[in-house]
Protein backbone atom coordinates (compact mmCIF):
# COMPACT_ATOMS: atom_id res chain seq x y z
CA UNK A 1 0.00 0.00 0.00
CA UNK A 2 1.28 3.25 -0.97
CA UNK A 3 -1.65 5.95 0.51
CA UNK A 4 -2.24 3.99 3.38
CA UNK A 5 -5.41 6.25 5.15
CA UNK A 6 -5.43 8.97 2.37
CA UNK A 7 -7.13 6.13 0.16
CA UNK A 8 -10.28 4.29 0.20
CA UNK A 9 -10.44 2.58 -2.74
CA UNK A 10 -8.27 -0.38 -3.91
CA UNK A 11 -7.40 -2.82 -6.81
CA UNK A 12 -5.32 -5.83 -5.90
CA UNK A 13 -2.86 -6.19 -8.57
CA UNK A 14 -2.72 -10.55 -7.68
CA UNK A 15 -7.04 -11.05 -8.05
CA UNK A 16 -8.25 -8.08 -9.14
CA UNK A 17 -11.11 -7.40 -6.87
CA UNK A 18 -12.34 -3.73 -6.11
CA UNK A 19 -12.42 -2.77 -2.80
CA UNK A 20 -14.51 -0.03 -1.53
CA UNK A 21 -14.02 1.14 2.08
CA UNK A 22 -16.54 3.53 2.02
CA UNK A 23 -19.42 0.87 1.80
CA UNK A 24 -17.23 -1.95 2.48
CA UNK A 25 -17.46 -4.02 -0.36
CA UNK A 26 -15.68 -5.72 -2.50
CA UNK A 27 -16.21 -6.55 -6.30
CA UNK A 28 -14.65 -6.95 -9.78
CA UNK A 29 -14.08 -3.68 -11.47
CA UNK A 30 -15.12 -4.93 -14.66
CA UNK A 31 -16.30 -8.68 -15.87
CA UNK A 32 -14.31 -9.96 -18.89
CA UNK A 33 -11.87 -7.70 -19.10
CA UNK A 34 -7.91 -8.58 -19.69
CA UNK A 35 -5.21 -7.79 -16.96
CA UNK A 36 -4.23 -4.03 -16.69
CA UNK A 37 -1.06 -3.17 -18.26
CA UNK A 38 0.73 -0.15 -16.92
CA UNK A 39 2.89 1.73 -19.24
CA UNK A 40 4.69 2.19 -15.90
CA UNK A 41 4.82 0.73 -13.06
CA UNK A 42 3.11 1.69 -9.52
CA UNK A 43 5.79 3.55 -7.25
CA UNK A 44 7.44 5.27 -9.80
CA UNK A 45 8.12 8.56 -8.97
CA UNK A 46 7.73 11.37 -11.75
CA UNK A 47 8.44 15.48 -11.55
CA UNK A 48 5.92 17.30 -13.12
CA UNK A 49 5.52 21.24 -12.84
CA UNK A 50 8.90 21.08 -10.41
CA UNK A 51 7.31 18.44 -8.03
CA UNK A 52 7.57 15.14 -6.97
CA UNK A 53 5.26 12.79 -7.86
CA UNK A 54 4.51 8.71 -7.11
CA UNK A 55 2.12 6.96 -9.50
CA UNK A 56 -0.45 4.80 -7.30
CA UNK A 57 -3.26 3.87 -9.62
CA UNK A 58 -4.31 3.80 -13.45
CA UNK A 59 -7.42 3.37 -14.77
CA UNK A 60 -9.40 2.49 -18.15
CA UNK A 61 -12.17 4.16 -18.87
CA UNK A 62 -14.65 4.85 -21.82
CA UNK A 63 -17.49 7.42 -22.64
CA UNK A 64 -20.52 5.26 -22.04
CA UNK A 65 -22.54 4.34 -24.80
CA UNK A 66 -19.17 5.41 -26.88
CA UNK A 67 -16.87 3.14 -28.21
CA UNK A 68 -13.60 5.56 -27.26
CA UNK A 69 -11.39 5.05 -24.56
CA UNK A 70 -8.90 7.15 -22.65
CA UNK A 71 -5.76 6.29 -19.44
CA UNK A 72 -6.52 8.27 -16.73
CA UNK A 73 -2.92 7.69 -13.47
CA UNK A 74 -3.17 8.91 -10.62
CA UNK A 75 -0.61 10.89 -8.95
CA UNK A 76 0.46 11.67 -5.11
CA UNK A 77 2.58 13.98 -3.23
CA UNK A 78 2.05 14.61 0.75
CA UNK A 79 1.93 18.26 0.54
CA UNK A 80 0.19 19.27 -2.77
CA UNK A 81 -2.25 16.27 -2.68
CA UNK A 82 -3.53 14.32 -6.24
CA UNK A 83 -2.80 15.29 -9.38
CA UNK A 84 -4.04 13.02 -12.55
CA UNK A 85 -2.85 12.71 -15.97
CA UNK A 86 -4.98 11.65 -18.62
CA UNK A 87 -4.17 10.52 -21.67
CA UNK A 88 -6.37 9.58 -25.10
CA UNK A 89 -4.86 8.63 -28.56
CA UNK A 90 -1.04 9.96 -27.81
CA UNK A 91 -2.40 13.32 -26.31
CA UNK A 92 -1.77 14.49 -22.87
CA UNK A 93 -3.29 16.08 -19.75
CA UNK A 94 -3.11 17.36 -16.10
CA UNK A 95 -5.87 17.57 -13.88
CA UNK A 96 -5.85 18.42 -10.09
CA UNK A 97 -9.24 19.31 -8.41
CA UNK A 98 -9.79 23.11 -7.67
CA UNK A 99 -12.05 25.55 -6.13
CA UNK A 100 -11.04 28.39 -8.37
CA UNK A 101 -13.65 28.20 -11.47
CA UNK A 102 -15.36 29.79 -14.33
CA UNK A 103 -18.86 30.60 -12.35
CA UNK A 104 -19.95 33.06 -14.89
CA UNK A 105 -22.18 31.19 -17.22
CA UNK A 106 -22.57 33.39 -21.22
CA UNK A 107 -24.97 30.89 -22.48
CA UNK A 108 -25.69 27.00 -22.62
CA UNK A 109 -21.70 26.26 -24.17
CA UNK A 110 -20.05 28.99 -22.75
CA UNK A 111 -18.87 29.83 -19.12
CA UNK A 112 -16.13 32.65 -18.08
CA UNK A 113 -13.81 33.28 -15.11
CA UNK A 114 -13.47 36.54 -12.83
CA UNK A 115 -10.59 37.34 -15.30
CA UNK A 116 -13.08 37.68 -18.13
CA UNK A 117 -11.55 34.52 -20.15
CA UNK A 118 -14.14 32.58 -21.85
CA UNK A 119 -14.03 28.65 -21.77
CA UNK A 120 -16.40 26.76 -24.57
CA UNK A 121 -18.12 23.72 -24.36
CA UNK A 122 -16.63 20.87 -25.78
CA UNK A 123 -17.72 17.41 -24.58
CA UNK A 124 -20.72 16.04 -22.55
CA UNK A 125 -20.37 12.08 -21.36
CA UNK A 126 -21.18 9.63 -18.70
CA UNK A 127 -18.17 7.91 -17.66
CA UNK A 128 -17.71 3.68 -17.21
CA UNK A 129 -14.95 2.03 -16.02
CA UNK A 130 -13.16 -0.58 -17.84
CA UNK A 131 -10.53 -1.77 -15.70
CA UNK A 132 -8.25 0.12 -13.02
CA UNK A 133 -5.09 -1.48 -10.96
CA UNK A 134 -3.69 0.86 -7.20
CA UNK A 135 -5.17 2.92 -4.80
CA UNK A 136 -7.43 5.90 -5.18
CA UNK A 137 -9.14 8.15 -2.83
CA UNK A 138 -12.23 8.22 -5.01
CA UNK A 139 -14.85 5.35 -6.23
CA UNK A 140 -13.41 5.34 -9.77
CA UNK A 141 -16.42 3.55 -10.68
CA UNK A 142 -18.28 6.93 -10.15
CA UNK A 143 -21.64 5.05 -10.05
CA UNK A 144 -23.13 8.38 -8.60
CA UNK A 145 -21.55 10.59 -11.45
CA UNK A 146 -24.88 11.92 -13.63
CA UNK A 147 -22.90 13.78 -16.04
CA UNK A 148 -19.30 15.24 -17.16
CA UNK A 149 -18.23 18.43 -18.85
CA UNK A 150 -15.11 19.96 -20.57
CA UNK A 151 -14.92 23.44 -21.14
CA UNK A 152 -11.63 24.30 -22.96
CA UNK A 153 -10.02 27.35 -23.94
CA UNK A 154 -6.61 26.16 -25.07
CA UNK A 155 -4.02 25.02 -23.25
CA UNK A 156 -6.42 25.07 -20.44
CA UNK A 157 -9.58 23.29 -19.37
CA UNK A 158 -11.93 22.71 -17.03
CA UNK A 159 -13.76 19.44 -16.12
CA UNK A 160 -16.82 19.69 -14.35
CA UNK A 161 -18.23 16.33 -12.49
CA UNK A 162 -22.05 16.57 -11.33
CA UNK A 163 -23.19 14.45 -8.38
CA UNK A 164 -26.41 13.91 -6.74
CA UNK A 165 -25.41 15.79 -3.96
CA UNK A 166 -22.12 18.02 -5.44
CA UNK A 167 -20.22 19.45 -7.95
CA UNK A 168 -16.28 18.72 -8.36
CA UNK A 169 -14.12 20.88 -10.48
CA UNK A 170 -10.85 20.06 -12.20
CA UNK A 171 -7.95 22.48 -13.96
CA UNK A 172 -6.67 20.76 -16.78
CA UNK A 173 -3.53 22.21 -18.46
CA UNK A 174 -1.89 20.28 -21.74
CA UNK A 175 1.31 19.06 -21.36
CA UNK A 176 3.58 17.37 -23.97
CA UNK A 177 3.98 13.74 -25.00
CA UNK A 178 7.66 14.67 -24.24
CA UNK A 179 7.35 16.30 -21.00
CA UNK A 180 5.49 13.17 -19.94
CA UNK A 181 8.59 10.63 -21.29
CA UNK A 182 10.95 13.04 -19.62
CA UNK A 183 8.98 12.54 -15.84
CA UNK A 184 8.16 9.31 -16.15
CA UNK A 185 11.01 7.56 -18.59
CA UNK A 186 10.26 6.20 -22.06
CA UNK A 187 7.70 3.40 -21.98
CA UNK A 188 8.51 0.15 -23.33
CA UNK A 189 4.65 0.40 -25.29
CA UNK A 190 4.97 4.67 -26.50
CA UNK A 191 0.96 5.40 -27.26
CA UNK A 192 0.71 6.96 -30.49
CA UNK A 193 -0.16 9.97 -31.27
CA UNK A 194 -3.42 10.45 -33.18
CA UNK A 195 -4.96 14.11 -34.12
CA UNK A 196 -5.33 17.18 -31.92
CA UNK A 197 -6.12 17.23 -28.57
CA UNK A 198 -8.71 19.17 -27.04
CA UNK A 199 -6.24 21.69 -25.38
CA UNK A 200 -3.45 20.89 -27.66
CA UNK A 201 -1.29 24.28 -28.21
CA UNK A 202 -0.64 25.17 -31.35
CA UNK A 203 2.83 25.94 -33.30
CA UNK A 204 3.09 29.47 -33.24
CA UNK A 205 -0.25 29.37 -33.07
CA UNK A 206 -0.80 32.88 -32.64
CA UNK A 207 -4.93 34.16 -33.13
CA UNK A 208 -4.81 35.31 -36.67
CA UNK A 209 -6.53 38.29 -35.32
CA UNK A 210 -4.10 39.53 -33.01
CA UNK A 211 -0.98 38.61 -36.15
CA UNK A 212 -2.53 41.21 -37.80
CA UNK A 213 -2.94 43.58 -35.53
CA UNK A 214 0.75 43.18 -34.93
CA UNK A 215 1.57 43.11 -38.61
CA UNK A 216 -0.43 46.50 -39.09
CA UNK A 217 1.51 48.05 -36.09
CA UNK A 218 4.62 46.87 -38.04
CA UNK A 219 3.08 48.20 -41.53
CA UNK A 220 2.59 51.58 -39.65
CA UNK A 221 5.82 51.78 -38.76
CA UNK A 222 7.44 51.04 -41.90
CA UNK A 223 5.52 53.48 -43.38
CA UNK A 224 6.90 56.14 -40.94
CA UNK A 225 10.40 54.22 -41.42
CA UNK A 226 10.05 55.41 -44.96
CA UNK A 227 9.02 58.55 -45.05
CA UNK A 228 11.91 59.57 -42.39
CA UNK A 229 14.46 58.24 -44.59
CA UNK A 230 13.08 59.47 -48.24
CA UNK A 231 12.63 63.04 -46.29
CA UNK A 232 16.80 62.77 -45.33
CA UNK A 233 17.58 61.93 -49.04
CA UNK A 234 18.34 64.19 -51.68
CA UNK A 235 18.69 62.61 -55.03
CA UNK A 236 21.49 64.15 -56.97
CA UNK A 237 20.58 64.73 -60.51
CA UNK A 238 24.01 63.62 -62.86
CA UNK A 239 22.06 63.71 -65.99
CA UNK A 240 20.09 65.83 -68.31
CA UNK A 241 19.95 66.49 -72.40
CA UNK A 242 17.06 66.72 -74.79
CA UNK A 243 16.80 64.59 -77.95
CA UNK A 244 15.33 65.37 -81.52
CA UNK A 245 13.84 62.68 -83.50
CA UNK A 246 13.26 63.63 -86.73
CA UNK A 247 11.39 61.60 -89.11
CA UNK A 248 13.42 61.87 -92.49
CA UNK A 249 16.26 60.24 -89.94
CA UNK A 250 16.97 56.79 -90.83
CA UNK A 251 14.41 54.36 -88.71
CA UNK A 252 16.30 53.53 -85.33
CA UNK A 253 19.12 55.70 -85.57
CA UNK A 254 21.29 55.64 -82.53
CA UNK A 255 21.98 59.04 -80.51
CA UNK A 256 25.36 58.54 -77.95
CA UNK A 257 25.19 60.70 -74.74
CA UNK A 258 28.38 62.83 -73.71
CA UNK A 259 29.99 60.74 -70.50
CA UNK A 260 28.83 61.44 -66.77
CA UNK A 261 29.83 59.94 -63.29
CA UNK A 262 28.02 58.15 -60.96
CA UNK A 263 28.79 58.46 -57.51
CA UNK A 264 30.96 55.29 -55.89
CA UNK A 265 29.18 52.26 -54.52
CA UNK A 266 26.40 50.42 -55.66
CA UNK A 267 23.22 52.39 -55.62
CA UNK A 268 19.57 52.58 -57.91
CA UNK A 269 19.65 55.44 -61.30
CA UNK A 270 16.05 57.07 -62.21
CA UNK A 271 15.38 58.07 -65.72
CA UNK A 272 12.65 60.74 -66.32
CA UNK A 273 11.22 61.50 -69.28
CA UNK A 274 9.23 64.52 -70.57
CA UNK A 275 7.85 64.46 -74.41
CA UNK A 276 6.09 66.54 -76.55
CA UNK A 277 3.81 63.44 -77.98
CA UNK A 278 0.26 64.70 -79.41
CA UNK A 279 -1.92 61.74 -80.55
CA UNK A 280 1.28 60.08 -81.46
CA UNK A 281 3.64 57.52 -79.82
CA UNK A 282 7.61 56.41 -79.65
CA UNK A 283 9.49 53.96 -78.04
CA UNK A 284 13.19 54.63 -76.73
CA UNK A 285 15.55 51.92 -76.09
CA UNK A 286 17.96 53.48 -73.48
CA UNK A 287 21.52 51.80 -72.49
CA UNK A 288 23.56 52.72 -69.46
CA UNK A 289 27.38 52.01 -71.02
CA UNK A 290 30.64 51.95 -68.68
CA UNK A 291 33.17 53.52 -69.97
CA UNK A 292 36.21 50.72 -70.74
CA UNK A 293 33.88 48.25 -68.14
CA UNK A 294 31.68 46.81 -70.93
CA UNK A 295 29.19 46.97 -68.03
CA UNK A 296 25.51 47.52 -70.18
CA UNK A 297 22.64 47.74 -68.50
CA UNK A 298 19.00 48.96 -70.88
CA UNK A 299 15.96 49.26 -70.91
CA UNK A 300 12.94 49.96 -73.24
CA UNK A 301 10.62 52.81 -72.12
CA UNK A 302 7.16 53.52 -74.24
CA UNK A 303 5.99 56.84 -74.28
CA UNK A 304 2.75 57.77 -76.00
CA UNK A 305 -0.18 61.07 -75.46
CA UNK A 306 -3.78 60.76 -76.91
CA UNK A 307 -6.85 62.63 -75.68
CA UNK A 308 -10.08 63.32 -77.32
CA UNK A 309 -13.57 63.59 -76.71
CA UNK A 310 -16.94 60.63 -76.95
CA UNK A 311 -20.24 60.57 -75.01
CA UNK A 312 -18.89 60.69 -71.38
CA UNK A 313 -16.89 63.73 -71.63
CA UNK A 314 -12.93 64.69 -72.73
CA UNK A 315 -10.71 61.82 -71.92
CA UNK A 316 -6.78 61.37 -72.16
CA UNK A 317 -4.36 58.04 -72.29
CA UNK A 318 -0.59 57.93 -71.42
CA UNK A 319 1.10 60.60 -69.84
CA UNK A 320 3.59 63.38 -70.22
CA UNK A 321 6.26 62.28 -68.16
CA UNK A 322 7.01 59.03 -67.43
CA UNK A 323 9.59 57.62 -64.91
CA UNK A 324 11.86 53.97 -64.17
CA UNK A 325 14.32 53.17 -62.06
CA UNK A 326 17.05 50.71 -62.24
CA UNK A 327 18.76 49.10 -59.38
CA UNK A 328 21.99 47.96 -58.60
CA UNK A 329 24.31 50.20 -60.32
CA UNK A 330 27.59 50.73 -59.74
CA UNK A 331 29.97 53.73 -59.08
CA UNK A 332 31.75 55.04 -62.41
CA UNK A 333 31.65 56.95 -65.45
CA UNK A 334 29.16 55.83 -67.96
CA UNK A 335 27.33 57.28 -71.50
CA UNK A 336 23.92 56.68 -72.75
CA UNK A 337 22.89 55.09 -76.15
CA UNK A 338 19.25 56.16 -77.03
CA UNK A 339 18.22 54.40 -79.91
CA UNK A 340 14.32 55.91 -81.49
CA UNK A 341 11.21 53.36 -82.76
CA UNK A 342 9.13 56.17 -84.10
CA UNK A 343 5.47 55.60 -84.81
CA UNK A 344 4.19 55.30 -88.73
CA UNK A 345 2.78 58.85 -88.37
CA UNK A 346 5.13 61.70 -90.01
CA UNK A 347 5.72 63.65 -87.06
CA UNK A 348 9.18 64.92 -85.18
CA UNK A 349 9.42 64.10 -81.21
CA UNK A 350 11.32 65.41 -78.92
CA UNK A 351 11.97 63.79 -75.76
CA UNK A 352 13.79 65.41 -72.65
CA UNK A 353 16.19 62.51 -70.10
CA UNK A 354 17.04 63.65 -66.82
CA UNK A 355 18.87 61.19 -64.82
CA UNK A 356 19.05 61.01 -60.73
CA UNK A 357 21.30 59.13 -58.82
CA UNK A 358 20.48 58.05 -55.59
CA UNK A 359 16.51 57.83 -56.12
CA UNK A 360 14.11 56.44 -52.34
CA UNK A 361 11.80 54.06 -53.75
CA UNK A 362 9.24 52.23 -52.62
CA UNK A 363 8.98 49.07 -53.98
CA UNK A 364 10.08 47.27 -51.31
CA UNK A 365 8.11 48.83 -48.74
CA UNK A 366 4.79 47.88 -51.06
CA UNK A 367 6.90 44.18 -51.08
CA UNK A 368 6.85 43.84 -47.21
CA UNK A 369 3.37 44.86 -47.26
CA UNK A 370 2.33 42.13 -49.13
CA UNK A 371 4.04 39.76 -47.58
CA UNK A 372 2.78 41.08 -43.84
CA UNK A 373 -0.72 40.40 -45.75
CA UNK A 374 0.28 37.34 -47.25
CA UNK A 375 1.24 35.99 -43.58
CA UNK A 376 -2.03 37.08 -41.99
CA UNK A 377 -3.83 34.90 -44.20
CA UNK A 378 -1.56 32.06 -44.12
CA UNK A 379 -1.86 32.54 -40.30
CA UNK A 380 -5.45 32.42 -40.22
CA UNK A 381 -5.90 29.03 -42.65
CA UNK A 382 -3.34 27.40 -40.45
CA UNK A 383 -5.13 28.49 -37.35
CA UNK A 384 -9.08 27.71 -39.12
CA UNK A 385 -7.65 23.95 -40.17
CA UNK A 386 -6.20 23.39 -36.88
CA UNK A 387 -8.86 24.46 -34.77
CA UNK A 388 -11.33 22.12 -37.14
CA UNK A 389 -9.36 19.30 -36.41
CA UNK A 390 -9.31 19.95 -32.58
CA UNK A 391 -13.22 20.24 -33.24
CA UNK A 392 -13.73 17.25 -35.08
CA UNK A 393 -13.68 14.90 -31.87
CA UNK A 394 -16.65 17.13 -30.27
CA UNK A 395 -20.43 17.42 -30.92
CA UNK A 396 -20.42 21.32 -30.06
CA UNK A 397 -18.20 22.56 -33.07
CA UNK A 398 -18.83 25.04 -35.31
CA UNK A 399 -16.42 24.38 -37.99
CA UNK A 400 -17.60 23.22 -41.49
CA UNK A 401 -16.08 19.47 -41.33
CA UNK A 402 -16.68 18.58 -44.69
CA UNK A 403 -13.22 18.44 -47.15
CA UNK A 404 -12.14 21.19 -49.32
CA UNK A 405 -13.67 19.75 -52.40
CA UNK A 406 -16.67 19.19 -50.74
CA UNK A 407 -16.61 22.81 -49.60
CA UNK A 408 -15.46 24.68 -52.55
CA UNK A 409 -16.35 22.17 -55.38
CA UNK A 410 -20.13 21.51 -55.32
CA UNK A 411 -18.94 18.42 -53.48
CA UNK A 412 -22.29 16.25 -52.04
CA UNK A 413 -23.41 17.87 -49.12
CA UNK A 414 -25.92 15.17 -47.67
Amino acid sequence: MLLHDVCSFYVCKHCGRYIDLVDLKVEKVKEGIMAYELLWPLGTLANIYGITWQLVGAVHRKENGAEYNWQEYCFFNPREGFLYLQEYTGNWITLRETIEFPQNSINTTTIEDKNGNQYQLFLRYKTLCLNAIGEFPYDIKDTNNKLVKEYIEPPIMFLRKDYAKETIWFKGEHISRKEVFKALGEPAYAVPKVGKGSIQPQKLGLDHKTFAIYAGIAIILMVLFTIVFESSVTPKRVYGNSYFFNVMDSVQKPQISESFVLDEGIDNVELNFDHDLDQNWTELEVTLISDGQEEEYTLTEELYWYSGYDDEGSWTDGSKHYRSVVSGIPGGKYHLQVVPYLSTAAKNVTVHLDIYRGVPIRSNLYWLMGLMVILVYIQYLRVVNFERNRWSNSNYSTYDHRSWYERNLGGDDE
